[in-house]
């Protein structure tokens, strides 16, 4: 299991947090955004470069200290190319909500 550490915590709009982790990882982020739309966040994020990257598992919390998989974006593989993802996650009360983004081992 990959060792993580905080990077950068922002506070969004309308309660919606996020957290880049890093760790031992071969994913090189550019930017990483969130905006609510009715009752949807929507995550966009964008790689520099991916090795062997299988994809993204998008994790939930409410209280920023235990998180569910609420999804999960395919990655590209192994590229020195530029990608944008998204997702799409259907807010399930008002409130503030905190998201990883974790890059699962091979």
């Amino acid at each position: 299991m990959p060792q993580f550490r905080r990077r950068k915590t922002s506070r969004l709009p309308r309660g919606i947090r996020w957290r880049s982790l890093t760790g031992a990882l071969a994913v090189e982020f550019t930017s990483f955004s969130s905006t609510v739309v009715g009752n949807n966040a929507i995550l966009t994020w964008e790689t520099a470069s991916e090795t062997d990257n299988l994809g993204f598992e998008i994790q939930r919390s409410q209280d920023g200290r235990t998180f569910k998989a609420v999804g999960f974006v395919k990655g590209n593989q192994t590229t020195k190319n530029r990608h944008l993802y998204r997702f799409e996650d259907s807010l399930e009360q008002v409130g503030t909500y905190y998201y990883h983004k974790w890059v699962p081992g091979r």
